[in-house]
C-alpha cells in the first residue's frame, strides 16, 4: 500500500488517519531522505517520507507494502 497526499490540508487529515501508530513512530532518513518509521517490537509496519518547504511538510509518501518496505534504506539521523 503506497498512500501520497499534497497541499498541507490534505497533509494533516492523512496523519490524523495514522494516529493509531503515532506512539511507535520515530524520525529516521528513508532512502536518504527526512521520514518517519513505524517499528511496534521492532517490526516495520510503515515508513513516510516528508517533503518539507520552510517550515512546513507540504507532502508526503506512506509505505506499507512489505516488499517496498524490504528495499527501503532506513538510518538513524545524526543531530549536531
Amino acid at each position: 500500500m503506497t498512500v501520497s497526499a499534497s497541499g498541507a490540508r490534505s497533509v494533516a487529515e492523512e496523519i490524523v488517519l495514522c494516529g493509531q501508530s503515532a506512539g511507535f513512530a520515530e524520525l529516521a532518513l528513508v532512502n536518504g531522505v527526512v521520514g518517519i518509521v513505524v517499528a511496534p517490537r521492532g517490526q516495520l509496519v510503515l515508513a513516510r517520507t516528508v517533503a518539507v518547504e520552510g517550515e512546513r511538510i507540504t507532502e508526503y509518501e506512506l509505505v506499507a507494502d512489505p516488499n517496498r518496505l524490504r528495499r527501503l534504506e532506513l538510518a538513524a539521523p545524526r543531530w549536531p
